[in-house]
């Protein structure tokens, strides 16, 4: 088995893993949304930094989310100007694409890696009665960050190989 499929597979069970967490924090964030508004309105006693909680948990949520996406090439695209090129072009457009996805992800990648490593030193927390650390939240988005960028830099070496090697690769899974 070629280094590339087996980074490739390693990769997909990342990004399955990543979705699944998204999935079960998910739950329980509508679960602490429930709590809180039923304490709200019925006891007068809404949770202490419910908001906040929720505010970085979405943010995670999304990002755990992007390497399964990206996996799975489902991200909204518009074929106006794909569908009217030849096939090498529409391949060359594509590896362009990629690269310059690549590029912006390696970018996002550093920058929230950094933002993770500065929260935990710090001890960054939102500010009110109860403070709410940033770091959980930070270090999932960075890791759901990394993880689509070794996404996206594998389907590129993918695109390469394919481009140059007449002897085809196994596709990787879709689901």
């Amino acid at each position: 088995m070629s280094v590339l499929l087996k980074l490739e597979r390693w990769n997909e069970n990342i990004a399955k893993t990543l979705i699944v967490i998204a999935g079960i924090v998910t739950m329980l964030m509508a679960s602490l949304t429930i709590a809180d508004v039923a304490g709200r309105y019925l006891f007068n006693r809404p949770i202490p930094a419910a908001v906040e909680v929720g505010t970085e948990i979405i943010v995670a949520i999304t990002f755990l989310c992007l390497p399964y996406v990206q996996l799975q090439r489902r991200q909204i695209h518009i074929d106006i100007l794909i569908s009217s090129v030849s096939p090498k072009a529409r391949a060359l457009l594509g590896l362009v694409t990629d690269v310059v996805i690549l590029a912006i992800g390696s970018i996002w990648s550093y920058s929230a890696v950094r933002k993770a490593i500065e929260s935990w030193l710090t001890g960054a927390a939102s500010p009110g009665v109860f403070p709410v650390p940033y770091t959980p939240a930070r270090a999932l988005l960075a890791f759901g960050l990394l993880s689509f960028t070794l996404c996206v830099f594998l389907q590129i070496w993918r695109r390469l190989v394919q481009m140059t090697n007449p002897v085809p690769l196994r596709e990787p899974a879709q689901e």
